[in-house]
């Protein structure tokens, strides 16, 4: 073979190899597509994802985890508290107004989850974007009860709120977005609706009032954590 055409060969096949590389480490690369959509509040990125049920499996196990987390804060406050039959009394009255001025979210889809014989898409499109709602209403009130000053002695209590907040953004917010994303449905961004407990500071010394907060919120994290785990639990079972 002439140099010429030893040299032409070289090239060639130099190139379909570097052809090759390329489509091979597309193909590897499994790093997924991020997103922007036109309601983004910049909370997420939004990301094609291949299987919803995998996505929802992860929200579960997060879920269990936040769980653990409220049960370990409602268990500080009240072993840190010298009157905890005062502070029952107190948290008894709070949340008889927050029923009253029905800032409680209700998960009727959980109801309506076990009664059904069988799911469909529309179904978990409307529970994923409750879910979705309620958790926002959840990170918000976080974000204003964080607010309240750490040398006060609310450090510890609000670091492990800090953790839930950013798994309630990262792990289930984002997530349940994703999953409507794969349904091509649409999602109200965070407008920072919160829970708004009752404003009085006359009768409470501040401490008083974020323990209430405390424990009031970390029972609604602990309800809806345990509803959302046990409805994806049988999910399988229903979805056609």
């Amino acid at each position: 073979m002439s140099p010429i055409k030893t040299t032409i060969s070289f090239f060639t096949n130099l190139f379909f190899t570097c052809i090759l590389l390329l489509v091979m480490l597309n193909l590897s690369d499994t790093t997924p597509i991020l997103k922007q959509v036109a309601n983004s509040d910049n909370l997420c990125d939004i990301i094609d994802i291949l299987c919803v049920k995998n996505e929802f499996n992860k929200i579960q196990n997060i879920s269990m985890e936040i769980n653990q987390i409220a049960r370990t804060i409602e268990n500080y406050v009240f072993n840190h508290t010298r009157t905890s039959g005062t502070l029952s009394r107190l948290i008894n009255a709070e949340e008889f107004y927050l029923i009253e001025q029905n800032q409680i979210p209700k998960a009727k889809w959980h109801a309506n989850f076990f009664k059904l014989n069988n799911i469909k898409k529309d179904f978990l499109i409307h529970m994923s974007t409750d879910v979705h709602n309620t958790m926002l209403l959840f990170y918000n009130t976080i974000d204003t009860l964080l607010k309240f000053d750490d040398t006060t002695g609310y450090y510890p209590v609000n670091k492990l709120f800090q953790e839930i907040q950013k798994h309630l953004k990262n792990d289930i917010i984002c997530k349940i977005r994703n999953i409507l994303h794969a349904y091509s449905a649409d999602w109200t961004p965070n407008k920072h609706k919160e829970i708004y407990f009752f404003q009085n500071p006359l009768d409470r010394s501040p401490s008083t009032r974020h323990s209430v907060k405390s424990v009031l919120l970390s029972r609604l994290l602990k309800e809806w954590s345990n509803k959302l785990s046990s409805v994806i639990t049988n999910i399988h079972n229903k979805f056609i």
